[in-house]
């Protein structure tokens, strides 16, 4: 005679996930993917906001060694003139009108830069040279000429206008002084 286990009628032991396990997993895994590439953005700007300031201070030493090598009488004289213009990598420094924009260079399609829409394009940070009165009284009695250089990003747009909302441009000002 055959008995009946009580074994028999007890459920097997389970071999997988159930549909609302799976649906909820994956629900947990996509929202933690998708806050990390949220993350992604602010980082990349962040990054690239670096990127700019070392390239203005890198600028800001650059100007202040050619404006020693001019010395003091010229320098005086181009306090508060017109703004400089440079190009993101600090290879081409110079005021709007100068040469060294007219320079046929190739753009990203290998076009040469003719329009000047594309020179000005080109002028990513403005430079101005000020005084620091608070630190010079006479250049030529204290054989030195204290100056502020300020640097401001971006000067013009990508499509070549000027930049104008100064509230939404990075600025750097370096102290500098001029010896005789």
């Amino acid at each position: 005679m055959n008995f009946i286990r009580k074994s028999d009628f007890a459920p097997s032991a389970r071999k997988g996930f159930s549909l609302v396990e799976v649906v909820v997993a994956v629900g947990i895994f996509a929202i933690a993917v998708i806050s990390v590439v949220g993350l992604l953005v602010p980082i990349n700007q962040s990054v690239a906001n670096v990127k700019d300031g070392d390239d203005a201070s890198r600028i800001a030493s650059v100007i202040q060694n050619e404006l020693q090598r001019l010395g003091v009488v010229a320098v005086n004289g181009f306090i508060g003139g017109p703004s400089l213009y440079a190009d993101r990598t600090g290879s081409k420094i110079g005021l709007t009108g100068s040469t060294v924009w007219d320079a046929d260079v190739p753009d990203l399609n290998g076009n040469t830069l003719a329009d000047g829409f594309e020179k000005d394009a080109q002028k990513f940070f403005e430079i101005k040279v000020k005084a620091n009165p608070t630190l010079t009284f006479n250049p030529a009695s204290d054989g030195y000429l204290a100056i502020n250089i300020e640097i401001r990003w971006p000067g013009y747009t990508g499509d070549g206008k000027k930049f104008s909302a100064t509230e939404e441009q990075s600025i750097l000002i370096v102290p500098a002084a001029i010896t005789r």
